[in-house]
């Protein structure tokens, strides 16, 4: 018999093995190597190669960040939460510091074949590949469960408000705007309840599902609002370390023109023709049609080499 998996108390088997921070860690980091080599090899040629692995990057989110609001919903494991979604945005930075042709960004969102939904309280919400979206949920979601926690310790608190502010998030905004206008109206402008209900219909109205993002959904979350505003303007936050880490943009080469000869794609399969004919014993320099193979061109100005058709791009 294999040896029994630790858990969590009240946190399924699951969500506790996508949530294993060091594991995460490599597979989204592995992800992100491999999208580099990748681009690096090819980048004019093989962005479709390329759209596969940034396909199985988003999928490979799906995971942890539902285990995420499972975690949450059962008040457990913060920190784990913590460095769960700081994993997350970082391996993220590591990707985008590889920029494909048509840019990183852009072509993750328009990946139709990576898609699953955000599962909250029975709604199925979409965030069509857009990270900071999602991510953003993820830290407010954490930081209001836990400001609710009795538990947690202030310090924990302001652990997490940092490493969510370091990642751009706008850590007070509502987490269902809808939840909120009811509640505000019903008791601070004190409007009768049908009154309420005909002005969140007129506003808001269901389309299905999955949910569209824009639309509200999930825990209105605003138990411990009092104590996030308070903790934020105390300013303790400011002071402690994040897990943010900063990722330098890798400097991409278009192979068709630059970089090794052994590495080069399309026409450069010409020059590499030649250095066959070279190592075979024609060294002269007339026997490789005039190449110069430092500049990659024909060092007497032609076009083609003969019995060769000139390379259209």
């Amino acid at each position: 018999m294999g040896k029994k998996l630790l858990g969590i108390p009240g946190v399924s088997d699951a969500a506790f093995v996508s949530t294993d921070p060091a594991n995460l860690k490599q597979i989204l980091h592995g992800i992100a190597a491999k999208f580099y080599r990748q681009v690096d090899a090819n980048w004019h040629d093989g962005w479709e190669e390329q759209g596969q692995t940034l396909v199985e990057y988003w999928n490979a989110l799906e995971g942890p960040s539902n285990a995420v609001i499972e975690m949450c919903d059962q008040g457990q494991a913060f920190q784990r939460v913590c460095r769960v979604i700081s994993t997350m945005c970082n391996s993220y930075r590591d990707l985008i510091s590889t920029e494909m042709r048509g840019g990183t960004t852009a072509t993750l969102a328009e990946c139709d074949r990576a898609s699953w939904d955000l599962l909250i309280e029975g709604q199925r919400v979409d965030f069509y590949r857009n990270t900071h979206l999602l991510f953003s949920y993820l830290w407010r979601y954490l930081l209001r469960s836990a400001a609710k926690s009795e538990a947690l310790q202030d310090a924990h608190l302001n652990q997490f408000t940092k490493c969510a502010a370091v990642n751009d998030i706008e850590i007070l905004d509502v987490m269902n705007i809808r939840l909120w206008l009811e509640k505000y109206t019903l008791e601070d402008l004190r409007w009768p309840e049908r009154v309420t209900e005909v002005v969140s219909a007129l506003l808001f109205f269901d389309e299905g599902s999955p949910l569209d993002w824009e639309m509200p959904f999930g825990p209105a979350l605003d138990e411990g609002e009092e104590r996030l505003n308070l903790l934020i303007e105390n300013g303790n936050w400011e002071r402690c370390r994040s897990q943010y880490q900063r990722y330098k943009r890798k400097h991409i080469i278009d192979r068709r023109f630059e970089g090794a000869l052994d590495r080069r794609t399309r026409w450069d399969q010409i020059a590499m023709d030649q250095i066959h004919h070279m190592h075979s014993g024609r060294t002269s320099f007339e026997s490789t049609g005039g190449i110069d193979y430092n500049l990659g061109f024909n060092f007497f100005g032609c076009n083609h080499l003969e019995g060769t058709e000139e390379p259209h791009y």
